[in-house]
């Protein structure tokens, strides 16, 4: 059975890379329009390229998921833009692989920032 999502609209966090690149293509094809983010509006629009030549449809959305009014800001951004958002896939995250004595304060605060508050 073939899952179809046209007409509908999805914005997948940290959809540059890993995972969320692969459910960002697997949505595509599958006919949703897809907001990509990424930290990055470079890594956004290298992917958003991809979508298109592989004749789906996309758009960039770079912000920093870990910063509550950059997400609101996104938010309001793919409504005023697609008209909705269908799907949402928080799928950033990030960790920082370094013996226990070399992981401060800071680091874990990204790590509870991005990973759980975002």
């Amino acid at each position: 059975m073939e899952l179809r999502l046209d007409g509908k609209v999805a914005l997948i966090t940290g959809a540059s890379r890993g995972l969320g690149w692969a459910i960002a293509r697997a949505m595509a094809e599958s006919g949703a329009t897809v907001a990509i983010n990424s930290r990055s509006a470079e890594d956004c629009n290298a992917k958003v390229a991809e979508v298109e030549a592989a004749g789906g449809q996309a758009f960039a959305l770079p912000f920093d998921a870990a910063d509550v009014a950059s997400c609101r800001q996104a938010v309001a951004d793919v409504i005023g833009r697609a008209g909705s958002i269908d799907i949402l896939v928080n799928n950033a995250g990030t960790t920082h692989r370094l013996p226990l004595e070399e992981f401060d304060e800071d680091r874990w605060q990204q790590v509870v920032d991005l990973n759980l508050t975002a």
